[in-house]
């Protein structure tokens, strides 16, 4: 399915809470998420209003694009030339949005988690590049080519600026869908205190153009 008529980048305030609820649908059987609040019932309460409140945080510093009619998938990406307002705005969702919405114990092992993901995203990637924060798509829609459409276009752009890509993923069973998109495996971990697994994969832009 060709869906570049569909996509948008930014998302308007309208469409927060939609963007939100689909975040936490997706991100319900993300290994880090059920860790951190292994009640299904909290999950589905506090998840929408974390995500929303992030949303509104990070929003001006980060390129959100989407697909439209209705809000059928979303990728969140971070771009170099904004680094160092979007380390402000990740600072303010830990230490602000996390422990406003989460448990203590979920604050802190987020907290954790995301301090532990980022010093390994510097030692897997210390050139400037693009990073695929969050993808996700809403459930009717799998499976019809949204998120790969949506990682394209994020390729297509980062292509463009002749930077590489970086993504990671909780889930082992995401690494086909990357990995037929052109990443490569770049490091399998577990978290030491929450051993939850991180997968990153890079893109290389070089490679793709040939």
């Amino acid at each position: 399915m060709d869906i570049s008529s569909r996509v948008s980048v930014g998302l308007p305030e309208a469409q927060r809470a939609a963007a939100s609820a689909l975040l936490a649908t997706a991100f319900d059987s993300d290994p880090l998420y059920r860790y951190l609040l292994p009640d299904r019932s909290h999950r589905a309460r506090a998840m929408p209003l974390y995500f929303e409140k992030a949303i509104a945080v990070v929003d001006k510093a980060v390129d959100i694009v989407r697909v439209d009619h209705p809000l059928a998938g979303i990728a969140i990406v971070a771009t170099p030339e904004r680094r160092a307002a979007l380390s402000k705005c990740l600072a303010q969702i830990l230490e602000v949005v996390a422990p406003d919405t989460l448990s203590d114990f979920a604050a802190r092992g987020l907290r954790d988690y995301v301090t532990w993901a980022a010093q390994m995203h510097v030692q897997l990637m210390p050139q400037p590049h693009w990073h695929l924060m969050l993808l996700a798509v809403s459930l009717p829609y799998q499976s019809q080519g949204i998120g790969s459409g949506l990682v394209r276009h994020v390729q297509t752009k980062a292509t463009e600026a002749q930077m590489d890509c970086y993504v990671e993923t909780q889930l082992q069973d995401n690494l086909h869908f990357y990995e037929h998109l052109g990443f490569e495996r770049a490091s399998s971990e577990l978290e030491p205190i929450t051993h939850v697994p991180l997968y990153a994969l890079k893109w290389h832009a070089s490679l793709s153009a040939k």
